[in-house]
């Protein structure tokens, strides 16, 4: 389609050549008049689009308008909830009695920033703002309960704290806070630039249904004007009315800024969208809050009204924040008016965590002084400041807010509904285009747009009343309708110039195919195959080209002219057809002729090269290639390149004729080759011969090293070359030339075969070397292993070592040969390396034998010992024995002891006999020395003796039976001696 914007459908579309005409419309319906109006642009020079900013300036600059304001000393009308150490909260700004406007409360103001604790101290401002009943107090008092312990990480232990105690709140509809609030304890903090006292600050919400828009503004604008730090307080989530209040309110604070003369560096310091009972799972805090104020303050580039809240946002406040935080719990949502007081087990942990770390971000980590111009603020200059901000809301200097909210209104609806428009001409180029459509299809394409366009209309953000924005909803649907007739008017005058296009795209199609079959065919005869492919070609490329060329035109039209195309065609192949025929006729006639010279030329050639010698097979086949070359050179003298088809069929006939010549040469050439072949034959028989001779000669039937075979095979070949020679004198040098490349091959294969016998001569003599080194390495093992059960002492096993190990070198080296060399030394070095392995083993099987020796000898020791001690005791059991014959009893023991030790040690462990004869030479000491104790006690046993022979005697004498006196003297002596013997035992 044609660009929507070159017609006028209606009068809305003329503010495109004036920019500020929406501007001049919005502030005529707000009273102003046009003349009035344009002057306030040039002299404030505010920008050309509508938005409440460029508004606020010309109602600023135009209006005379005022709200009446008063400082007065009125009691408050709700009273706040006393806490503990006479705190309170007092109401420095509040509603008049009469309702009318809001007055400063002066007294309060200045008893509460003219204390000495205060007065001289840089202060802090701690704002809440927000609409009604959405927690703004309640939050404000687990701050306070913050503040209050110093700060301190465990504020949460006591459970039993009463949240309700600090600024008044309770649960209801009905709006609790009226006017603005301070805490009056003053939270004294010390930061790097020294002391800062930290007020809070509570404030009525806003839209409570009794409040007016002006007083909402006033309100919040004051609030964000006198805090350093603005919470805004927002349930659930950041929408665009939120954006644009916000907007409204902060330029309404901006206007008083101005006015009190306070310029200098951005009007605002610290925002924070605080979104209560937030419903993105598992991202509360501040992380979750910057990621969604990324989102919310992000814009697309053609969203201008957009675009121009977020930039007032950010131009306006130095530092913008937002936290999330989750639900606080069922009891504090369903709490009813009369409720009992709520402690901190009613609040739900999570909440309260989530409100510990707001609070240690903003009253640790991020503490903000209030400053004017960069400057801090006391306590007494804040008072001058607040007295200033309501001197200017007093003095009339402040529009009407509600008129610049009606005209919001009225210009974001005249500003979507131009947009929707353009969104509506734009859609409708893009998807009909810049030609006819069929008229369904336009009608069709019409509905979907304005379905699309009026959905999109009820989802953008609005201002306004619903019938208000019903109506310009229906204004939009009208404007649409007409914007679609003009553009069936367009439609319908396009379809005639259409027509006349596609008949000029029909008459280049024509040309085109005409100009293809004339360029295809070069102007000679094509063959029947390749010209029916190229009509085909022609054809196709003519229509894809027509269709091509009026694809955007309406098909019905298209179908009928091509069909007209299709008929042209037709005929312009039939013409061509006959005109073909006959060139093919005259291009035969040319083509026999050629063939038969390519024939001859192809003879002549073979004749001259090959001349009755016998070529290589590779020359010989060279010869042909070059030949056939030269005589389809010839024949293609005539070639006609539109032929393809046709041409190669005659190429491969004439190629095929040039092959059957060739084999004719192929016989001739191969009879000379089998001649010459038959003598290279009996010469290479010969040079084999000689070769094999002197290999066997130099070489013999063993290994040669490589050196030793390199020399003989130059030399057995030198020796065979030595035929060659004697041939190239009688047959010539090319004959010479061949058997020397024949030659070449030959002995190569021949060093081959050489080689791998020389190999296996190789393995044979390493298998010998193995077999001599396992040979000698059974020898040394069988000698060294004679007294592997046998104690040897160390020297005599190492001198054993010694001569087993020449012994078993001796069996390795007896071989006659000793290459290859390298393998010889190798297993040589590998056998002692075995039989040092063999000795350490014997070394360490001798010392084990060591070990058992030492202990049967220890045992040997100890029985010898045992048997002398016994032997000893029985000499001298209770009775003495002379000291030369226990002296002469002990050495013949000792010695029979020792010899006897030596006989079955071998001699091998004189520690152990030395051991041995010390411990005889003890025993007999001890026993000497107890014999020597007997002696003294041998005439007792004497006496005892003597009195057991007279007692046997009288016994003998006095108790046989009565007899003769020689009888009882008998029996007397009898019993005298057997009494002496007794007693002396």
């Amino acid at each position: 389609m044609e660009n929507l914007d070159d017609y006028q459908f209606s009068d809305d579309d003329s503010n495109d050549n004036n920019p500020y005409q929406n501007l001049v419309e919005v502030m005529k319906s707000m009273g102003y008049s046009e003349e009035k109006t344009r002057r306030g642009i040039e002299e404030t020079g505010v920008s050309s689009n509508v938005s409440d900013l460029s508004i606020a300036l010309l109602c600023e600059h135009l209006s005379d308008e005022t709200m009446p304001l008063s400082v007065a000393d009125t009691t408050c009308l709700v009273p706040p909830t006393e806490s503990s150490n006479d705190y309170k909260a007092v109401q420095i700004f509040r509603p008049k009695p009469n309702k009318s406007g809001y007055e400063l409360n002066q007294n309060e103001l200045e008893k509460l920033f003219s204390h000495p604790d205060v007065i001289n101290k840089p202060v802090a401002i701690y704002s809440l703002a927000g609409t009604m009943r959405q927690g703004k107090s309640f939050l404000l008092n687990l701050f306070l309960r913050y503040l209050q312990s110093k700060r301190s990480n465990n504020w949460l232990q006591n459970k039993s704290y009463v949240i309700n105690k600090g600024f008044g709140w309770r649960g209801g509809e009905d709006k609790c806070t009226e006017g603005i609030w301070i805490w009056t304890e003053p939270f004294e903090v010390q930061t790097k630039e020294g002391s800062l006292v930290i007020f809070l600050m509570d404030t009525q919400g806003t839209f409570d249904h009794e409040t007016s828009i002006k007083g909402c503004s006033w309100i919040f604008a004051l609030s964000t004007l006198i805090s350093s730090v603005q919470i805004f307080n927002i349930m659930r989530q950041i929408n665009e009315s939120h954006l644009q209040h916000l907007q409204l309110f902060t330029e309404y604070g901006k206007m008083a800024r101005k006015n009190s003369h306070n310029q200098g560096g951005k009007d605002f310091q610290h925002l924070m969208f605080l979104v209560r009972d937030s419903f993105i799972p598992n991202k509360f805090g501040l992380e979750g809050g910057r990621d969604t104020l990324d989102r919310v303050l992000q814009v697309k580039q053609d969203h201008g009204e957009l675009r121009s809240v977020r930039q007032h946002i950010r131009q306006s406040f130095e530092k913008v924040d937002c936290c999330l935080l989750p639900k606080p719990g069922d009891k504090v949502e369903v709490r009813e008016p009369q409720s009992p007081t709520l402690t901190m087990q009613d609040v739900s942990q999570q909440f309260l965590v989530e409100v510990g770390k707001l609070a240690q971000y903003l009253f640790k980590d991020n503490l903000s002084a209030k400053r004017v111009n960069g400057c801090k603020v006391t306590g007494g200059d804040l008072i001058n400041l607040i007295i200033a901000y309501c001197r200017v809301f007093e003095s009339g200097n402040m529009p009407d807010i509600q008129p610049i909210l009606e005209a919001s209104a009225k210009a974001g609806i005249l500003t979507l509904i131009q947009q929707c428009k353009s969104d509506y001409k734009e859609t409708m180029e893009q998807m009909c285009g810049p030609n006819y459509v069929e008229a369904g299809f336009l009608r069709e394409v019409h509905e979907i747009c304005k379905e699309g366009i009026l959905i999109n209309f009820d989802h953008k953000p609005k201002l306004g009343e619903p019938s208000f924005i019903a109506q310009n909803k229906q204004v939009l649907s009208d404007q649409l309708d007409q914007i679609y007739d003009t553009v069936k008017q367009i439609n319908n005058a396009k379809k005639e110039q259409m027509r006349s296009s596609i008949r000029d795209e029909l008459v280049k199609a024509e040309e085109i195919f005409s100009s293809s079959l004339q360029e295809l065919s070069g102007g000679i005869f094509v063959n029947e195959s390749v010209f029916n492919c190229i009509c085909q070609d022609s054809k196709r490329m003519a229509m894809q080209t027509f269709s091509d060329s009026t694809k955007t035109f309406d098909q019905d039209l298209v179908e009928e002219y091509k069909t007209r195309l299709r008929e042209h065609l037709k005929n312009s192949s039939q013409r061509f057809s006959e005109t073909n025929r006959l060139r093919k006729i005259e291009f035969e006639r040319k083509l026999t002729n050629v063939t038969v010279d390519a024939k001859k030329v192809y003879a002549n050639l073979m004749e001259q090269k090959c001349d009755g010698k016998y070529l290589e097979s590779s020359i010989f086949e060279k010869v042909h290639q070059e030949s056939m070359q030269t005589a389809l050179n010839k024949f293609e003298g005539c070639h006609n390149p539109n032929l393809i088809l046709h041409w190669e069929e005659k190429r491969s006939e004439v190629a095929a004729e040039l092959h059957q010549l060739k084999q004719r040469y192929e016989e001739d050439n191969d009879t000379n080759r089998k001649l010459i072949n038959g003598q290279i034959l009996n010469t290479m028989s010969n040079v084999k011969e000689i070769y094999n001779k002197q290999m066997d000669k130099e070489c013999g039937s063993s290994y040669a090293t490589m050196d030793r075979f390199k020399r003989a095979h130059e030399m057995s070949k030198k020796q065979a070359a030595t035929i060659i020679r004697s041939v190239e004198i009688e047959k010539g040098k090319l004959f010479a030339d061949k058997c020397r490349a024949e030659m070449e091959n030959i002995l190569c294969s021949e060093k081959q075969k050489r080689e791998a016998k020389n190999e296996n001569y190789k393995a044979a003599a390493i298998d010998e070397f193995k077999s001599r080194a396992n040979l000698a390495l059974k020898t040394y093992r069988q000698n060294i292993e004679e007294n592997k059960n046998v104690y040897v002492i160390d020297g005599n096993l190492e001198t054993n070592h010694q001569r087993f190990r020449l012994e078993a070198l001796r069996v390795y080296t007896s071989m006659n040969f000793v290459e290859p060399k390298r393998e010889y030394e190798e297993i040589l070095e590998e056998l002692k390396t075995d039989i040092s392995t063999q000795y350490e083993l014997g070394q360490q099987r001798n010392l084990e034998n060591k070990q058992f020796a030492e202990e049967k000898a220890e045992q040997l020791h100890q029985e010898l010992k045992a048997g002398y001690m016994t032997h000893m005791q029985q000499l001298c059991d209770a009775k003495y024995v002379e000291p030369d014959a226990l002296a002469a009893e002990h050495k013949r023991i000792k010695r029979l002891i020792l010899d006897r030790f030596q006989q079955q040690t071998g001699g091998l462990f004189p520690a152990i006999t030395n051991k041995c004869s010390n411990e005889i030479e003890e025993i007999y000491r001890t026993v000497k020395t107890n014999n020597e104790k007997i002696k003294p006690s041998v005439f007792r046993k004497v006496g005892k003796a003597l009195l057991g022979g007279a007692v046997g005697a009288l016994g003998g004498f006095f108790l046989p039976p009565p007899g003769s006196t020689i009888f009882r003297f008998v029996t007397a002596t009898v019993g005298g001696v057997i009494g002496f013997i007794n007693n002396w035992s």
